[in-house]
């Protein structure tokens, strides 16, 4: 008797386990590595043959349901280039890359949680190494700027784009080293609330992978947000924190979370986090404020509500304020990039996606999915590739495998 694996042998698994890491890995840099999620051509090029290769590999199906998704986007995209005048092969691309999605969704559905948890794991315990070493050694840090200096990031980057980078800096690929100071940790993203999205993800996945806290990812999760010093991060940190213990219900978990609160006014009094809320307050009604660009986001959804701006958006926000402004605001940045109703079939697959990742436990969905809003409230990555590949989960064809076929 012997025991058949998914995949025919153990050779082959491990292949197609090393891919399923590649393959999420990559979506995960082409969303906000530093040196890669300037260059959509990676999509094209490398992400449409190997997703396709294994999504034909492991004999995967296309859903009637990704079907008629596909079919609203392809509706909405040619009224927004119709409307708006732009290149109909928009159409054309933006279909493709929801292809990819789907077909690394397909892929690696049945082992996301653990591979997802492992990837984002390795680049905080790596990004806690060079963070250390560089707050503790200025010659570490001169020495990684010097051989960093001529490594430059994938992506054709504008004169322009450079004059308004608020976080200037070299990368390693695996790590960014800022040179607006060294106090945050960036890991490899291109800024620290980037990199706090994912820190924050996967710290909710691992507790619905294992159902307990007190464990050594978490403890590397919980540091390295802290070492970002984001705003978003701790907020959506706290969250986690304070929701989990909620659900112990035991004495324990109360007397954490009155402690937990206790530290709020502390936290909020560090030199850092204090500058930062004032700087909010002073640029509340600046696009590219956090809460400033809901007041632009509000604005061009009205001018078009139902169809969104799509691929025109950057040209809209130059008519509204004259010049183009970066308006970091996901929540809101889906609604203005699709519209409203697609904007609404995008977070009802967010939540899905949530239930999915949690095996029906609508208790840790709604953590999920609460999470995955509070990061984006500082980041436009609902609009980037790993957050669409989450939109696909529910979309794979999915048919649970009786046990009787894996036994001989």
């Amino acid at each position: 008797m012997s025991k058949i694996t998914p995949f025919g042998t153990i050779k082959r698994q491990s292949i197609d386990n090393f891919l399923n890491y590649f393959l999420l890995t990559a979506i995960i840099a082409l969303s906000g590595f530093e040196f890669f999620y300037r260059d959509n051509s990676i999509v094209y090029f490398l992400l449409v043959p190997v997703g396709l290769f294994l999504f034909l590999k492991k004999k995967c199906k296309i859903s009637w349901q990704f079907l008629c998704f596909i079919t609203c986007l392809c509706i909405v995209l040619f009224l927004q280039d119709y409307l708006f005048y732009l290149p109909y092969s928009n159409i054309v691309t933006t279909v493709t890359r929801f292809f990819v999605y789907f077909f690394i969704a397909s892929v690696v559905r049945d082992n996301f949680n653990k591979v997802f948890v492992n990837i984002i794991y390795f680049l905080c315990v790596v990004s806690l190494i060079f963070y250390v070493a560089i707050n503790l050694s200025d010659g570490i840090y001169h020495f990684l700027l010097d051989i960093t200096q001529n490594i430059k990031s994938l992506g054709d980057i504008s004169e322009e784009f450079i004059a308004r980078d608020t976080n200037p800096g070299h990368n390693l690929i695996i790590f960014k080293i800022s040179l607006a100071g060294i106090e945050r940790n960036n890991g490899p993203f291109w800024e620290p609330g980037m990199f706090a999205v994912f820190i924050n993800i996967a710290l909710s996945v691992n507790l619905i992978k294992n159902d307990k806290f007190l464990e050594k990812k978490n403890f590397i999760f919980l540091l390295t947000s802290i070492s970002t010093l984001s705003i978003t991060s701790i907020v959506a940190t706290l969250f986690i924190m304070t929701y989990i213990f909620l659900l112990k219900r035991n004495f324990y978990s109360f007397a954490f979370v009155f402690i937990l609160l206790l530290t709020i006014k502390p936290i909020y009094n560090l030199p850092f986090i204090a500058n930062k809320i004032e700087n909010y307050s002073d640029n509340s009604d600046k696009a590219y404020s956090r809460f400033g660009s809901h007041i632009l986001h509000f604005e061009q959804i009205g001018q078009s509500p139902i169809l969104g701006h799509g691929y025109n958006m950057e040209k809209n926000i130059v008519s509204i304020l004259g010049k183009f402004e970066v308006s970091p605001n996901g929540l809101t940045f889906l609604i203005v990039f699709w519209g409203i109703p697609m904007a609404i079939l995008f977070y009802i697959l967010y939540f899905k996606s949530s239930l999915i990742i949690s095996h029906s436990n609508k208790k840790y969905a709604v953590l999920l999915f609460t999470v995955m809003l509070i990061v984006a409230f500082s980041q436009d990555v609902t609009n980037r590739h790993f957050y669409y590949v989450l939109a696909m989960l529910p979309l794979t064809f999915y048919k649970a495998k009786k046990r009787e076929q894996n036994i001989l």
